[in-house]
């Protein structure tokens, strides 16, 4: 995401030219993750390079909304969930999908614009596939956008959740050293008085009121 929040994609470990052999913009390679791969990629055809681009944006473009794929593999004969959309029978698995947001504590549903715009991103047939250019064109794509203000505020927000689990991982790795520490000087000690006998271990007693540790040994 650059300065002006506009977010790119890219897999380049994945990537390939769109031209393709002779200017034929026909591929053949087999590249990517199959979560994200159109189903004339999973089924082995030669393919045009933006027809599976649009489908794997659609694929993302849904996960970054709902926090989860829509289906695990675009391959209709292994997976009900795109076999709805493979039928066209995109009623029903908008209704299975809302019934995983409840599921997920959300009740915010799906707007009608994008449920379109996913049904024509993740249309099997690659030619009848929406475009780059007509999804820019598209209600959701033009539609009423948050505030600039608004964007920031959130992801200042999720900046605070990353720095906080950061500090807490830091915290629990602190923690593993300082045991392995522990763990360190009672063994040094253990191999100096020629065995644990003396070991009691971390016992909290009672002294005057105030809550005391007992170290390694008894004194």
């Amino acid at each position: 995401m650059d300065q002006n929040f506009k977010l790119k994609v890219s897999g380049f470990g994945f990537s390939t030219l769109l031209a393709g052999h002779f200017n034929s913009y026909l591929l053949t390679t087999r590249v990517g993750n199959e979560a994200y791969m159109a189903p004339e990629l999973i089924q082995g055809e030669v393919y045009n390079g933006a027809h599976v681009d649009v489908f794997a944006c659609g694929v993302i473009l849904f996960a970054l909304l709902s926090r989860k794929a829509p289906f695990d593999k675009a391959d209709k004969k292994t997976n009900i969930l795109y076999k709805l959309l493979a039928e066209k029978k995109h009623e029903k698995f908008w209704q299975v999908q809302e019934k995983e947001l409840e599921k997920n504590g959300v009740t915010q549903k799906y707007s009608a614009e994008f449920k379109d715009l996913i049904n024509k991103m993740l249309e099997h047939e690659p030619t009848d596939r929406i475009t780059i250019e007509e999804i820019k064109s598209h209600a959701w794509y033009t539609g009423e956008a948050a505030p600039l203000i608004c964007l920031v505020s959130e992801l200042e927000d999720k900046l605070k959740i990353v720095q906080e689990t950061h500090e807490a991982k830091e915290l629990e790795k602190q923690k593993v050293k300082d045991l392995r520490r522990q763990i360190k000087a009672l063994s040094q000690a253990s191999n100096q008085t020629g065995g644990i006998s003396n070991f009691v271990g971390y016992r909290p007693f009672r002294s005057g009121g105030d809550e005391t540790v007992i170290d390694f040994f008894e004194s």
